[in-house]
């Protein structure tokens, strides 16, 4: 599994899933990619046992590195991010159950 959310792409090893973020990205703002196309570096951020948890710290780390500055702003980020990850998860084969995080 390999689902990628701006700088962050989120992966399984089997047992458990991992948050990535993108840590190399060239003077433009592109990703810098090895000869297959796969993104060249990449940071762990944290290994979670369920996606649920997983899906609650992405949605809290996108949130909390932003600029907002009031409430009204903090409840549209936090609302299209979930949606936003919500429409990636509808993308990907995951259980539906997943999904009921974001609800």
């Amino acid at each position: 599994m390999r689902i990628e959310y701006g700088r962050y792409v989120i992966t399984s090893n089997g047992t458990q899933y991992v948050l990535n973020e993108k840590v190399a990205q060239d003077e433009d703002g592109n990703d810098l990619l090895d000869k297959d196309g796969e993104f060249k570096y990449k940071s762990m951020v944290f290994y979670y046992r369920k996606m649920e948890q997983l899906l609650e710290m992405l949605l809290q780390r996108t949130v909390r590195q932003s600029d907002v500055t009031s409430l009204p702003e903090y409840i549209d980020l936090f609302g299209k991010t979930k949606e936003e990850i919500r429409e990636l998860i509808e993308g990907e084969d995951i259980q539906s159950y997943f999904k009921q995080v974001l609800v």
